[in-house]
């Protein structure tokens, strides 16, 4: 084939072969990934895991800072839940990501829970949160990766707003 006709055909093959390969990459990855120690998946899963709770509670602040209860709400359960997730990490690098995790941050963020349900509200937990941040960094410390310094960000990189929405 030649011209325009030939392009579009190289093209079309081009794309199926091409589909085929990510395929056949993918399904390989995914047969490999018992075969990986144990001890590397969680170490993948709880950097995830991490990112995850440093996004919502960046969101959480936004939200306080906005005076959006019902949003930071919203953002403090998110938060609890990925902290579940991350005290079931047996192990990072030698430490007890999961023990330390349930020890430094749990009575945080129920101290942060309490304050926002509190009749003071946003005002509260906005105290509370410099408490949070303040564990997260300790447990990295505690943990040899102190150089992972947390702390509060006022500006919104998210396409989203925090304000809250009229009723």
């Amino acid at each position: 084939m030649t011209g325009s006709a030939g392009l579009k055909a190289s093209r079309r093959f081009g794309n199926r072969l091409h589909s085929g390969g990510c395929l056949a990459a993918l399904a390989a990855l995914l047969l490999a990934l018992p075969m990986l120690p144990r001890a590397v998946l969680a170490q993948e899963g709880l950097v995830d895991l991490m990112v995850a709770l440093q996004t919502f509670t960046h969101k959480f602040q936004l939200a306080l800072d906005h005076d959006n209860a019902a949003l930071a709400a919203f953002y403090l359960h998110e938060m609890e839940e990925v902290t579940e997730e991350i005290e079931g990490v047996a192990e990072y690098d030698g430490h007890p990501v999961g023990e330390l995790t349930g020890a430094m941050l749990g009575p945080s963020l129920e101290r942060l829970a309490e304050a926002l349900h509190s009749e003071a509200g946003v005002a509260a937990a906005n105290r509370e949160l410099d408490g949070l941040i303040g564990a997260c960094n300790s447990c990295h410390v505690a943990t040899a990766h102190g150089y992972i310094v947390i702390a509060r960000n006022d500006a919104n990189p998210y396409l989203q707003r925090f304000e809250p929405t009229a009723r």
